[in-house]
């Protein structure tokens, strides 16, 4: 049944995919698409609080673009409205201007480059061993991709604490 339901190898092509799989703790009966960040979830390279801040961020990079970035759930902050007279485009700027304000140039690229990559083809898309390449400027396959690791780790740390996903360390004084 579930050769039935697989995703064509076109769309296999698109990205990186969670097969169907039911046990104890997983009850995924279908295909799931998995962009960078939730590769990175999986692999345990990231927290879930950094998953949905980069959720967060691809949402507010296309919405300043004017694309429907709503979502479906209603458990979800409704900033997709508008609010007091201004446009959903202009809300997801102000957050994109935040997130610019808090992170490091380098870490900024690297969250556009890979927001870039939702709607690529598998082919198309620039990966973390890649993007550690050209923003670190390593050679080596294991410094580029430390790099780029700890860069996008840091990056998603910030927009956590910034957008309300994880809560502020507190500093010991001593």
């Amino acid at each position: 049944m579930t050769d039935d339901l697989k995703p064509t190898p076109e769309t296999l092509d698109k990205g990186t995919f969670d097969t169907p799989q039911i046990d104890a703790r997983t009850n995924r009966k279908a295909y799931r698409r998995l962009d960078t960040f939730q590769v990175l979830l999986r692999d345990g390279k990231i927290e879930r609080a950094h998953n949905e801040a980069a959720q967060d961020f691809i949402r507010h990079y296309f919405g300043v673009q004017r694309r429907d970035v709503r979502l479906s759930t209603e458990a979800i902050r409704q900033i997709d409205t508008t609010d007091g007279g201004f446009p959903a485009w202009q809300l997801h700027g102000a957050k994109l201007h935040e997130a610019r304000e808090a992170l490091t140039q380098d870490e900024y690229t690297a969250m556009e480059i890979l927001a870039e990559n939702e709607g690529r083809t598998r082919d198309d898309q620039i990966s973390i061993l890649q993007l550690g390449h050209t923003l670190s400027g390593y050679k080596k396959r294991e410094a580029a991709m430390g790099y780029a690791v700890r860069l996008v780790e840091g990056a998603l740390e910030r927009l956590a604490i910034l957008w309300g996903h994880k809560a502020k360390p507190h500093r010991m004084v001593g």
